[in-house]
Formats: C-alpha cells, structure tokens, sequence
C-alpha cells in the first residue's frame, strides 16, 4: 500500500510537483512547461524587455566575487601554489581545485548564485584556470566581450587568490595549451609586406 509506512518511524513527505509556465501557447492553451526559478516562465515564454533589462543590469555589476572576503589563510595558499614546479602540473592544478572549491563554496564567482552545477573555467589563450563559474555564466562568458563579464575576466579568482598560475586539465582534451596568436606589431609587418608592390614583385619572380 502506498500510504504504509515502508519501516517504522518513517513519514512520507510528497514533494510538490514544479510550477508550470502556463503561459498562452500560439493555439491559445496554457504552456506545460516547467517555469525557471529565474524568469517565472519556460525558456520560450520569457519576455525579451526581461532578457535587455538583465543584460543592462549585468553590464553595470561586478562580478560577485569581486565583494567576497578573502581570509589570510586562503591568500596564503594561493600564492604557495606559484611556489610549486612548474612541471608539477597535476600537483598545481589539484590545489588550484581544492583552493577554489574552499573559497567559493559552491557559488558562482560571476553571478554568486549557489547551489547550481559548477565548472572550471579557463583563459583559452594561456590554458590557465581562473574561476568556477555556473553553467550559464561559463556559457555567456564565451560568448560576451563586455560588461560583467570583462570585468571577470580582468580580475577573476585566480587573481584574487594571490595570482596563482594552475594549468588546466580536460578530461577528454587533456592539459589545456596556450593558443598561439600572432602579436599585433607582427600582423602589421605582414600587412605592410602584402600592401608593398616591390615586395609584391619580387613575390612574383
């Protein structure tokens, strides 16, 4: 029976189910989607004066842990990280995880919200870790230049936490490698040398 007990002392609390969108759909029925907790409606049905307010909002904010306190003994572990070898990648970036992973406490280090599924986040360009972020923050960070997420990127938890340099690890990539771009003095020369028509000729010859 359902209602039984399955051992004594036990009491079976039914959780309720998640609130639904129930915005109207185009054939004019309610939505059945679940609502986020965020916008109170279903990824389809959020309203985009929403989405241009919170995109407003965001570029005027700083990242959330820009205002957390940093303890001695934190500040003190970040920047033993930098005492490590270098070649002791794996020993670097083990105690850049656990050192995060303190500090943070299961927040987002862009918008501060706890409580979601978190990941490390990385600088592609020197394949070194700088925060855990929540999925949506490390999704817009990749995709956004400016407002808060710039700032973060100025400024992230690596920075804070004494500087620290810890390689990143992939589990299917592997060590993450710094990308090689070309300096802007050197994209210059090749444009004067495309632009030169005697090196142009000599090109030809």
């Amino acid at each position: 029976m359902i209602n039984t007990p399955p051992f004594p002392g036990f009491t079976y609390t039914p959780h309720p189910p998640p609130p639904k969108c129930n915005r109207l759909t185009t054939k004019g029925r309610p939505c059945s989607y679940t609502a986020t907790t965020r916008w109170g409606t279903c990824a389809m049905h959020v309203d985009p004066a929403d989405i241009e307010r919170e995109r407003q909002e965001r570029a005027a904010a700083e990242p959330a842990c820009w205002a957390w306190d940093v303890p001695a003994d934190i500040q003190r572990r970040g920047e033993t990280i930098n005492t490590l070898p270098e070649c002791d990648v794996a020993a670097r970036h083990n105690a850049a995880v656990d050192l995060l992973h303190e500090w943070q406490a299961g927040r987002c280090a862009i918008c501060g919200d706890p409580g979601g599924r978190m990941v490390l986040d990385h600088d592609h360009a020197t394949g070194l870790i700088r925060g855990r972020l929540c999925r949506q923050c490390n999704t817009g960070e990749g995709k956004s230049g400016d407002g808060q997420f710039a700032k973060y990127r100025d400024r992230p938890p690596a920075v804070i936490l004494g500087g620290f340099r810890a390689p990143y690890w992939d589990t299917f990539r592997g060590w993450a490698q710094p990308e090689h771009r070309p300096s802007v003095a050197s994209l210059r020369a090749a444009v004067q040398r495309l632009s030169d028509p005697t090196d142009a000729r000599q090109r030809e010859t």
